[in-house]
């Protein structure tokens, strides 16, 4: 019996291949700030290897102590809070609209919001 097109054992190890390099790419940017918030001030540019030599929390300490960062986080909730409700709200009710009122071609505009099997 034939092989299916693209299940051979080199195109296995090049799709995995390329599946690790593209997490690396995409994860990169993650370790990186991890490693900057990690290290003394001003060390950020004189990585040595891989992993910090030298891990601190001071750049925390500093942040949470001299700056209203509670506070801002704060304000960051309230507004992603109420703008998600609004926007649920509206939502929600133009969306009853659409399904109670009668309106010329509202047969073929209902098949442009909801998908027929």
């Amino acid at each position: 019996m034939a092989q299916p097109i693209g299940s051979s054992t080199a195109s296995n190890i090049l799709h995995t291949a390329a599946l690790v390099l593209l997490g690396m790419v995409v994860l990169f940017p993650v370790y990186w700030m991890v490693v900057i918030a990690l290290t003394p001030t001003g060390f950020s540019r004189s990585l040595a290897g891989i992993v910090p030599e030298q891990i601190t929390f001071e750049n925390f300490t500093t942040l949470f102590t001299e700056r209203p960062m509670l506070r801002w986080i704060g304000n960051s909730i309230f507004v992603a809070a109420a703008s998600s409700f609004l926007s649920l709200a509206f939502g929600a009710s133009c969306g009853y609209a659409l399904s109670r009122i009668r309106f010329r071609g509202s047969g073929s505009s209902s098949s442009w919001f909801w998908p027929r099997r």
